[in-house]
């Protein structure tokens, strides 16, 4: 399962438009308290919000559990937490303190403290646990140490019940808008979730003595109706193989935000049943519907891309004549339908710190469409001509190799980049097909001239995608090393100005891309229907849907 991550733009309902616009015969009213169908493909394996990985299951998490700060039409609002501040520490960390409301209610009636905050925060990192999601709180002071087993170093805790308090090892901008809305840090009750911590002794490797922590099977708790205790703006009323059935939660207190009160997810299992379903007016909401007409396209966080080891030969030109040759749209038809070509490292969906579409603000680096391709093919071959002009490219240049792990999608990716170089530069490629641990060694070692890899990030923002290739980044796989590109994202992470961050951060990204020593090539999309006349769908998080605001619009 992959994971879909963090923060697209707002998909609201212009309703007053609508209503005033010019030849509007009808007036029309807005319908609320409605009853909304959601149909999804897969069957969610959990909504335990440490594990749920899934559009679905996030999707779902978020309705049945609330964070500390929760997304409206409005924006960024306070959720479980009344009010927040910060402090900027003598030695450079950030101290938040939110203070929770005193309203808020699990579903079973028990109180929200702080201390179900602290707890899920630190299940999440703990080693026993293997949370997929544990590096999104590696901003929080005492990460390293708790990610090794000891959680109490993560810098959480809570001074009483009303009061939660998180200290930064640095600067996060996107703290609040990510962190403290993401599924994966939602709060969960010690007395609910099944015991996690080890009361044995870590056993030891004898050669390495290094810790050995063992990782349970432990319960899924949120399997079953009677255990599955929330704290969002729904609970739980049916659930059975095929829905689940949420709805308003009762003394909600923000149940005036919630036009839906009631929810019900049905789990198709496949794309037939779930078109059935929408096309005989049984669901409202096709989640990967296939390419229907009136469907919506989204991009998924993950890209495929070619790495450059900077400790090679391949001198700029070479590498700029290298990503200039590449038709992207290209390889990703050779992966099949459901790909597409990349305009830059960062995908569509991915916002601004500020709000705003990063690539529609920032336009295409890479050109996709056939008139661009064409244009920048020439200047490849331009650049190589002027290296080496009345010579033999490849007695010059030699054989590239490109190493990539041995899958069906690589090798068709691998495949189509060797074609293009070949034909439209003249330059002889060999592949290398390598198993996922090689590739894992060479990644590591930096033994390696072109890689074939995979680009996200848990916090799904810019920042995310551009950190990988810092000078220190543990993820800096081509060894590249610039010292402006680095002082670009300092300067991003410092400034006081979110229009500022936004634009060092549009530099950095065409700085790395016109280094050429990273090579976007092709991302995965899928697709979703929305029924007629269904207003103020929110989708935040790149894949993660909220339908408590919706509203139908009717003559």
């Amino acid at each position: 399962m992959k994971r879909w991550k963090k923060l697209t733009a707002l998909v609201l309902a212009l309703l007053m438009l609508m209503m005033t616009a010019a030849g509007c015969a009808q007036e029309v009213e807005e319908t609320r308290g409605l009853e909304l169908r959601a149909a999804f493909i897969e069957r969610p394996e959990t909504f335990d919000p440490a594990y749920a990985s899934t559009e679905e299951e996030r999707t779902i998490t978020v309705h049945l559990f609330e964070n500390l700060m929760k997304y409206t039409a409005a924006g960024l609002v306070n959720g479980q937490a009344a009010e927040y501040t910060v402090v900027t520490n003598d030695d450079g960390t950030e101290t938040y303190t939110f203070t929770l409301r005193n309203d808020i209610f699990w579903s079973d009636g028990v109180a929200v403290k702080a201390g179900d905050f602290v707890h899920a925060w630190q299940r999440l990192v703990a080693p026993q646990v293997a949370s997929p999601h544990a590096a999104i709180l590696e901003m929080v002071a005492g990460y390293d140490e708790a990610v090794k087993g000891d959680v109490a170093a993560l810098q959480v805790s809570a001074p009483n019940d009303r009061t939660f308090e998180v200290t930064l090892a640095e600067r996060c901008p996107y703290f609040l808008s990510v962190i403290c809305t993401d599924s994966a840090t939602m709060p969960v009750r010690a007395d609910v979730v099944p015991a996690w911590m080890s009361t044995e002794e870590e056993e030891r490797d004898t050669e390495e003595e290094e810790a050995v922590i063992a990782v349970p099977e432990l319960p899924d708790w949120t399997a079953k109706k009677a255990t599955l205790i929330t704290n969002g703006a729904y609970s739980v009323r049916n659930y059975n193989a095929a829905h689940l059935t949420v709805v308003e939660k009762e003394g909600y207190y923000d149940s005036h935000r919630l036009s839906v009160k009631e929810l019900d997810f049905f789990f198709a299992e496949s794309e037939e049943r779930a078109m059935s379903s929408y096309e005989k007016g049984e669901s409202d909401f096709v989640l990967k519907c296939g390419d229907v007409e009136g469907s919506v396209e989204v991009m998924e966080p993950e890209v495929s891309a070619l790495a450059v080891n900077q400790m090679s030969s391949l001198n700029e030109n070479v590498r700029q004549a290298l990503t200039l040759a590449l038709d992207r749209n290209a390889v990703a038809a050779a992966m099949g339908t459901k790909f597409t070509g990349m305009e830059g490292l960062v995908p569509r969906g991915i916002t601004t710190i500020s709000g705003s579409q990063f690539r529609g603000v920032n336009g295409v680096i890479l050109a996709c469409d056939e008139e661009g391709v064409e244009k920048n093919r020439a200047h490849a071959k331009e650049l190589l001509a002027s290296m080496y002009r009345g010579g033999d490219i490849m007695s010059r240049l030699g054989v590239l190799t490109l190493v990539y792990e041995n899958n069906f999608l690589n090798s068709r990716i691998a495949q189509q980049v060797k074609k293009q170089w070949q034909e439209v530069l003249g330059i002889s490629v060999e592949l290398v097909s390598i198993t996922a641990e090689e590739m894992d060694k060479a990644l590591g070692s930096g033994a390696f001239t072109i890689a074939l890899m995979s680009v996200s990030d848990e916090s799904n923002t810019v920042t995310g995608y551009l950190d990988h290739y810092v000078s220190d980044s543990p993820d800096n796989y081509g060894q590249h090393y610039s010292n402006a590109y680095d002082m670009l994202l300092r300067a991003a992470m410092a400034s006081e100005s979110v229009e500022a961050r936004d634009a060092y951060l549009a530099d950095a990204e065409r700085l790395l891309l016109e280094s050429g020593y990273v090579i976007p090539l092709c991302g995965g999309t899928y697709r979703y229907l929305l029924r007629d006349g269904l207003m103020g769908l929110i989708c935040t998080d790149m894949g993660v849907y909220h339908f408590s605001a919706m509203t139908e619009i009717v003559a």
